[in-house]
């Protein structure tokens, strides 16, 4: 059997050769018998077969190194991109998919910058996936999807900083993020209302909700540690739709502002002053993230301005609770 394998692999490469080297194919011509390549001594047979099976072996390894090199090129070019079809069911858990497409993109990034933008691309690719889910418990799960793409990267980011900032750094972001992380769930509530008020569609609503915040405190942490490498690093500009809340520098929340949307599509605020009132009204935009309120009643009017760092409520126009000329600080914005 085995001297029939060499003979077969001497035929295929002698006809190999003929089909690259006319000359060579016109002196052996059609007359070469396998009687003759039977005579071949096994011992030379043996050898060539072993050459050729380390040149076959020599040629994958080539190849596999070939095919390594243009993934990593694949990767480094573009780490959003992902073998898998979310989309052909909604249902299944690609947390872990999700998380390896996210640290390819931070292996990959040159700067904390670009590791960031990455990262939004990649959000906003399965934001695309989610688009295409139908029913209500689908778009539940899909909306899940870009809130963990921020939710690892939020994970690293913070893996860094507790390994690289000095102590004084640290101590300030460590209690501004047990702040937010203790605070998320009160701040989705003021947005958009408690679980029991609402009815299938409220994992969707919990989840976008979800995503904008950690976004949010992506885009701060991500900075801090841009700041801590030395690195530049652009704040991308803040959203309008936001939360911001008075902590009267402890872990408690006192007071908070929403800026938002009605059902209707409206654009409104819902302040909820300590010790004061709560108040809900509309606003007009003027421009350089400084919006102009006025309340439902027409009696409370004000300058509200926001941005990465927090938010101002300034009333020009008071009641008999609120007086004209209060200044609200709401000192962290989610």
């Amino acid at each position: 059997m085995k001297r029939k394998v060499l003979i077969g692999a001497l035929m295929i490469t002698m006809l190999s050769l003929a089909g690259c080297n006319d000359e060579i194919f016109e002196e052996t011509g059609s007359g070469v018998s396998s009687e003759a390549i039977e005579e071949t001594a096994p011992d030379k047979q043996e050898a060539y077969t072993d050459k050729q099976e380390a040149d076959t072996d020599k040629q994958e390894d080539d190849t596999d190194e070939q095919d390594a090199s243009d993934n990593a090129q694949t990767d480094e070019n573009d780490s959003s991109t992902s073998d898998f079809d979310p989309t052909k069911d909604f249902m299944a858990d690609y947390t872990a998919d999700i998380e390896k497409e996210v640290e390819a993109a931070i292996s990959s990034a040159s700067s904390i910058q670009d590791e960031f933008d990455k990262v939004v691309k990649i959000a906003a690719k399965y934001d695309e996936y989610a688009q295409e889910a139908i029913g209500q418990a689908d778009m539940n799960m899909a909306s899940a999807w870009s809130v963990t793409v921020y939710d690892y990267e939020l994970n690293s980011l913070w893996g860094r900083i507790d390994k690289s900032a000095d102590e004084a750094t640290k101590e300030r972001l460590l209690s501004a993020q047990r702040n937010w992380n203790s605070m998320k769930e009160d701040v989705i509530i003021s947005e958009i209302g408690p679980r029991e008020e609402s009815g299938t569609i409220y994992p969707l609503s919990y989840n976008n909700c979800m995503g904008s915040l950690t976004y949010n405190r992506d885009v701060i942490l991500a900075s801090e540690l841009a700041k801590i490498k030395g690195e530049s690093f652009t704040m991308p500009e803040r959203a309008l739709y936001n939360t911001y809340v008075d902590t009267q520098g402890t872990s408690e929340i006192y007071s908070t502002m929403v800026i938002t949307q009605s059902m209707e599509g409206d654009d409104i605020v819902k302040l909820a002053l300590y010790r004061e009132k709560d108040i809900e009204g509309s606003f007009t935009k003027k421009g350089n993230e400084e919006l102009e309120f006025t309340d439902d009643t027409g009696s409370i009017k004000g300058i509200i301005k926001y941005g990465w760092d927090g938010a101002t409520f300034e009333v020009t126009q008071g009641d008999d609770i609120i007086a004209t000329g209060e200044k609200h600080v709401f000192d962290m914005a989610f």
